[in-house]
């Protein structure tokens, strides 16, 4: 379409709240999971002080607690960053995604449904990238490490195409396209950014 102004735009927040690690929550059982959720819950009622209409969380893995989340405050739209990603990487064409994420994501199965609604198949990594992919994410990106980041999560992608025929990744880490995205990989490798 045409030109898209600033006041186009409606008003909007970026909040950064202190959660606890949504992962290792995951892995560690319920006590630690309903405190990650009466994290999020309060973050969110935050927001509906605020009167908005509509939450995007960017985290992945806080996808865990949308349900939850979205029975607690029925009064405000929660996107789902697993939904919205299923729809774009269909419009790209029909063949599988590759999943990068962290192993919070894979055990809560927060993509494959989605996926699977859109006719794709999710192609996860196998145990040796897994543990590669969160090297990348824990020891690389978030602790600052990016070129150790950056190398781990670039062999993750090399190794998946090689193994699965794969081409198409989606990012589905925040800290992810923070190291890969303008990597310059070789043969047409195509990532997708949920944010």
């Amino acid at each position: 379409g045409g030109n898209v102004n600033d006041q186009a735009f409606p008003a909007h927040y970026l909040s950064q709240w202190p959660h606890p690690d949504r992962t290792k929550a995951l892995l560690a059982g319920k006590p630690e999971q309903d405190l990650v959720l009466s994290s999020l819950s309060q973050s969110v009622s935050a927001l509906q002080t605020l009167d908005v209409r509509a939450i995007a969380i960017a985290c992945n893995t806080a996808h865990a607690w949308h349900q939850e989340l979205a029975g607690r405050h029925a009064g405000v739209e929660l996107l789902h960053i697993a939904e919205v990603t299923a729809r774009a990487a269909c419009r790209l064409d029909g063949r599988p995604v590759g999943l990068l994420a962290t192993e919070g994501t894979y055990r809560s199965r927060l993509y494959s449904p989605f996926f699977e609604c859109q006719g794709l198949v999710c192609i996860e990594p196998d145990d040796a990238e897994s543990t590669l992919l969160m090297q990348g994410i824990y020891r690389g990106v978030k602790a600052g490490n990016m070129a150790l980041g950056r190398r781990c999560l670039s062999e993750v992608v090399v190794r998946m195409r090689d193994r699965t025929g794969v081409d198409k990744f989606a990012m589905a880490c925040t800290e992810i396209p923070l190291a890969l995205s303008g990597f310059p990989f070789e043969r047409g490798v195509v990532l997708i950014d949920p944010a």
